[in-house]
C-alpha cells in the first residue's frame, strides 16, 4: 500500500512529475518535427505522428498520477467506472493507437513500397480496436497494484496478447532495418543510411521499454528510473534528425557549382 503525507501519495506524484517531463519532451520534439513537415517524406511523417501519439500516453498518464498521488483516489474504492478507470481506458487506447503510425514507417524502411507499409497499418489499425474492444469490457483492465512510487493497472490476457504479437514483429523489423543499413552504409559510406539506422535504433530502444513497461514486470521505484530512459529514446531521435539535416546541408553546399 502506498505511504501517504497529509493524503499525497509522494512517490507517485514524483512518478507524474516524470511522467510529466517525458510527454513535454515528446511533444516538444513533435513541434520540432512538424515545424519540418515540408521536407518529410512520407515514412517521416508517419514517424511524427508516431511521437505525437507517444505525447498523448504520456501526458495522459501523468494526470492519472496527478489524481491518484493528490489522494482524489482511495485504494479501497470501486475501480470500475472511476476516473482512474477511465484514464486507464484512455491510455491504453493511446498505447495501441500509437501502432499504425509506428508499422507504416517501419514498412516502408524495411519494403520501400506504399501499398504494404498501408496495410501494416491498417492491421496494426484493426488488431488495435480489437485490443481496445477487449479493454473497455469487464475486467479488461485489472485494479490499479499501490505501491510506494506506482499504481498501475494491466491489461486483460488477449489486449496483452495482440500487443506482445505487434512489439515482437516491430523489433523484428526494426532490428532488421537497423542492421541492413548499418552494413549498407559500411560499405556504401552512404552517410544517409547512418543516420535511416539510428531512425530505427531510436524506435527500437522505446518499444523494447514499451514492451517491458506494458508487461507490468517493473513496479516500485525502479519504474520510475526505468521511464527515465525514455528520455534518452527522444534525445537519440533527436540528434539523428539534427545530424541528417545538417549533413543534408553541407552535401547540397558541396554539390553546389562553382562560379
Amino acid at each position: 500500500m502506498a505511504l501517504a503525507l497529509e493524503g499525497i501519495r509522494v512517490g507517485i506524484v514524483f512518478n507524474a512529475l516524470v511522467s510529466g517531463i517525458v510527454a513535454l519532451i515528446s511533444l516538444a520534439f513533435s513541434f520540432f518535427l512538424f515545424a519540418r513537415w515540408r521536407k518529410l517524406d512520407t515514412s517521416l511523417r508517419a514517424y511524427t505522428w508516431f511521437w505525437v501519439m507517444t505525447m498523448f500516453v504520456w501526458m495522459f498518464s501523468a494526470a492519472r498520477y496527478i489524481y491518484i498521488g493528490t489522494g482524489f483516489f482511495d485504494p479501497y474504492s470501486a475501480y470500475d467506472g472511476s476516473l482512474v478507470h477511465i484514464g486507464d481506458v484512455i491510455i491504453q487506447g493511446s498505447v495501441f493507437f500509437t501502432g499504425p503510425p509506428l508499422f507504416y514507417y517501419v514498412a516502408m524502411r524495411v519494403f520501400g513500397e506504399e501499398n504494404i507499409a498501408s496495410a501494416a497499418s491498417i492491421t496494426s489499425f484493426i488488431l488495435g480496436v480489437g485490443a481496445f474492444w477487449f479493454i473497455v469490457q469487464p475486467q479488461g483492465l485489472s485494479k490499479p497494484m499501490f505501491t510506494y512510487f506506482s499504481a498501475d493497472a494491466s491489461i486483460n490476457t488477449v489486449s496483452l496478447v495482440i500487443f506482445g504479437t505487434q512489439i515482437t514483429i516491430l523489433f523484428l523489423m526494426l532490428l532488421y532495418d537497423s542492421i541492413s543499413k548499418l552494413r549498407l552504409w559500411r560499405a556504401t559510406s552512404d552517410k544517409n543510411l547512418l543516420f535511416y539506422a539510428l531512425y530505427s535504433v531510436s524506435l527500437l530502444v522505446y518499444v523494447v521499454l514499451g514492451g517491458i513497461d506494458q508487461s507490468k514486470m517493473i513496479l516500485d521505484w525502479p519504474l520510475i528510473v526505468f521511464r527515465t530512459l525514455y528520455g534518452g529514446a527522444f534525445l537519440m531521435a533527436y540528434l539523428t534528425i539534427i545530424q541528417h539535416e545538417a549533413h543534408q546541408e553541407e552535401f547540397l553546399i558541396s554539390s553546389e557549382p562553382s562560379s
